[in-house]
């Protein structure tokens, strides 16, 4: 609540190949993910029985987190967020009650972006663009002339994303605009629209594509 630009979403899981249940989180700042960690949790298990010690053992400690990057986009769920219908294309969404926020992947790049009905252009952070302009995932686009929703009018650079995914969908070649690093990363109709029908969920809390 002091920091608005960060935002967290937890879920509990199982690793499919050992059955491990473990507790990810991934830590997102002004729409970008900056941390994800994984903590293995205990197996249900009755307690072994052990001879009395003569000295009181320690209490044993819960695995302490361990920060893994990840290779490859990872689509969070909320608490609240009900599984995937047979044959549906979702993403998971984060519903603030004022804002609405989707993962979405620019380039390879997961990124989690405030679903915006006003905005025309995407617009993503300078550190954003500068990765993907770096990594050849995107090219510098022409300089354009933004009004806000004051009125005002701010020039702005822009970038080329050569791939945007939205869940299974993907969009080539979308046109962003690029703010500070303190910017809120948005993801407008505009962009949405190319992927066909879309429903937004806010009871199950995913973004349905087609």
């Amino acid at each position: 609540m002091r920091n608005p630009s960060l935002v967290m979403v937890g879920e509990a899981m199982k690793l499919t190949a050992t059955g491990q249940p473990t507790y990810n989180e991934w830590l997102y700042q002004n729409g970008q993910l900056i941390m994800h960690s994984v903590a293995l949790c205990r197996f249900d298990a009755p307690p072994a029985t052990v001879a009395e010690p003569s000295v009181s053992a320690p209490t044993p400690r819960a695995a302490a987190p361990v920060t893994t990057p990840i290779s490859a986009p990872v689509t969070p769920a909320t608490a609240a967020t009900a599984p995937s219908r047979a044959g549906e294309d979702s993403v998971g969404i984060v519903n603030l009650g004022k804002a609405v926020f989707a993962q979405v992947t620019l380039g390879d790049q997961p990124v989690l972006m405030q679903i915006d009905t006003g905005a025309t252009t995407m617009l993503i952070t300078q550190s954003t663009a500068e990765k993907l302009l770096s990594s050849g995932e995107a090219d510098a686009g022409p300089d354009a002339v933004y009004t806000m929703a004051d009125g005002r009018k701010t020039p702005s650079r822009q970038v080329i994303i050569h791939e945007v995914r939205i869940g299974s969908h993907v969009l080539d070649n979308v046109i962003a605009g690029v703010g500070p690093d303190n910017a809120m990363t948005l993801l407008p109709f505009s962009v949405l629209n190319r992927v066909g029908r879309f429903t937004i969920d806010t009871t199950d809390n995913k973004l349905i594509c087609g």
